[in-house]
């Protein structure tokens, strides 16, 4: 298992780092440096606590308990890969959201601007605590909502009868 990694992790004793190609390493002190990928436990509940390092075969090998446990290359790598790996937009506000052909469209503004998806007409938005609701849709992608009852009355009204 023996893969490139930069210098930064070579020079420091810094557990984690990215190589060449932008990927996480690995390097214990008793073995030799691995390329891994983070992933959240809790994913949309605790972003920076509970990190399981896999390696290409999906076994854990590390468990980061808190980001800033870690030293600050470390920090950087992990954090720098996970955004990466969990790339999810932020719905603030909600324009319109039509069904038709088993198929519910949604028009939203995001952090990153003006966005239209799809999702399937029996899916309905996961509410996984009253304060954060998920949304895929039909090609993968990840919405959420942090604090719905903040939304604007509008993006509220069109949203509510999609709740649970």
């Amino acid at each position: 298992m023996n893969m490139t990694a930069t210098s930064d992790i070579k020079e420091t004793n810094s557990l984690f780092g990215l190589n060449d190609n932008g990927d996480l390493v690995f390097k214990p002190s008793t073995s030799e440096t691995t390329i891994v990928t983070p992933s959240l436990c809790f994913p949309w509940m605790k972003n920076n606590e509970f990190i399981s390092i896999r390696d290409k075969h999906g076994k854990e090998v590390f468990l980061i308990k808190s980001l800033s446990e870690l030293d600050s290359k470390s920090f950087q790598a992990v954090n720098e890969s996970l955004l990466a790996a969990t790339f999810m937009m932020k719905i603030i506000s909600i324009q319109k959201i039509h069904a038709e052909f088993e198929i519910r469209s949604w028009t939203v503004v995001t952090e990153q601007g003006p966005y239209k998806f799809q999702t399937q007409i029996d899916y309905w938005p996961q509410v996984l605590n009253k304060n954060f609701i998920l949304i895929r849709d039909v090609t993968g992608n990840v919405f959420y909502i942090d604090a719905p009852y903040e939304l604007d009355e509008k993006s509220l009204h069109l949203l509510w009868p999609y709740l649970d």
